[in-house]
């Protein structure tokens, strides 16, 4: 699964984590207190017990998916493989849309592959006459006969959400009024 169809891994979550680890002591917390820190139990209040922090969980789980973060043990790590302008405090934050566009787009990562043919295909659209709704996308799809190949099958608004979410956070599209 890819963050296009994580609805809870929203790019200001991603971001929040990231950039709290940026100024952690080695750039590396104990997931516990990283989880406490970030999602308060009293935001979870009322939830079921197996999904307490649903929101962090995925934002987290993606984040570790895509290779930004590491586990290791009990503990959360910004990917030491990551370029030392992209982990350093000062650059990082700067950088993140950059650097996960290169890690959703890596060659060797195939859970983002439906998001890329989606940005790419959005991208080719007619600017003046872009699909803002999506009911929109789903008319267009179907009358260029791209559904197969663009794997839509979470049929939504929120889905569209997402997608907006993310193009803009990447510097794909903006959103007007």
């Amino acid at each position: 699964m890819s963050v296009l169809k994580t609805a809870l891994a929203a790019p200001s979550r991603m971001r929040g984590i990231f950039r709290y680890l940026l100024q952690a002591p080695k750039q590396c917390e104990n997931r516990g207190k990283l989880t406490s820190l970030l999602s308060p139990d009293k935001l979870s209040e009322g939830r079921n017990k197996g999904a307490e922090h649903p929101m962090f969980d995925a934002a987290l789980r993606e984040s570790i998916k895509c290779g930004l973060l590491i586990e290791e043990k009990e503990d959360i790590a910004i990917n030491f493989n990551l370029t030392e302008e992209a982990r350093h405090p000062q650059t990082g934050d700067k950088l993140l849309p950059d650097t996960l566009a290169k890690l959703f787009f890596a060659s060797d990562n195939e859970d983002e592959g439906d998001f890329g043919r989606l940005i790419a295909w959005y991208l080719a659209q007619d600017i003046y006459n872009a699909p803002g709704t999506w009911e929109e996308v789903e008319q267009l799809v179907a009358e260029q006969g791209v559904d197969e190949s663009l794997d839509l099958k979470l049929s939504s608004n929120s889905l569209f959400g997402q997608v907006a979410d993310w193009m803009c956070y990447l510097g794909f599209a903006w959103s007007h009024a």
